[in-house]
């Protein structure tokens, strides 16, 4: 993608024709009756606009999640260690360290995804370019189109990776439960 670089005035000039040839292609197919497509846009954009939302809230409220459950985790080592001497009391301590295990995990798994999607994000891109070379008047709106999808997708995907985390560290049961739980909370305020 580096050699697709051009001027500023040359990419807000593409823009400009492409958004304007846009507007008008979308004119002349409501001139001739073409509603059949209404109701795939508006449950396309309704998706999109929840995926968005969803990716927003992961981006601002997994960090601060995930910092305090850490603090709370290393401050129950105190607790950890003394249940240790009572009878079975290792169950704690295994529970304590898988409970770490899974927090520590999110990171590699946020950039295993971060890679997954700059891949396909790429991969997408080449296609939309096509064998034109580069950006052109005919292909800025549908690379304009796909990163922004891949851009959604990943935001949506990013609040997958403690529910994906928890089924490596404690299987897959606990990982229906506790996504399900939160899923739908946040899939509620970003229809609301």
């Amino acid at each position: 993608l580096g050699d697709l670089a051009q001027s500023s005035e040359e990419m807000l000039r593409q823009n400009v024709i492409v958004n304007a040839l846009g507007d008008s292609a979308s004119e002349n197919s409501r001139g001739l009756g073409n509603t059949t497509s209404y109701t795939e846009m508006k449950a396309l954009l309704q998706q999109n606009f929840t995926f968005e939302t969803v990716g927003r809230l992961a981006a601002k409220v997994l960090p601060i999640m995930k910092s305090i459950i850490e603090a709370l985790v290393y401050a129950c080592f105190i607790f950890i260690i003394p249940l240790c001497m009572i009878p079975s009391g290792y169950k704690f301590l295994f529970n304590w360290i898988s409970t770490l295990v899974w927090l520590q995990a999110w990171a590699p798994m946020y950039a295993i995804l971060n890679f997954i999607m700059n891949i396909a994000a790429r991969s997408s891109t080449l296609a939309e370019i096509g064998t034109s070379g580069g950006l052109t008047i005919a292909n800025i709106a549908g690379v304009s189109e796909a990163n922004a999808d891949m851009k959604t997708l990943a935001g949506y995907l990013a609040i997958s990776i403690p529910f994906i985390c928890i089924a490596v560290v404690k299987g897959v049961g606990t990982f229906v439960h506790l996504a399900s739980q939160m899923t739908g909370a946040t899939t509620q305020a970003a229809g609301a």
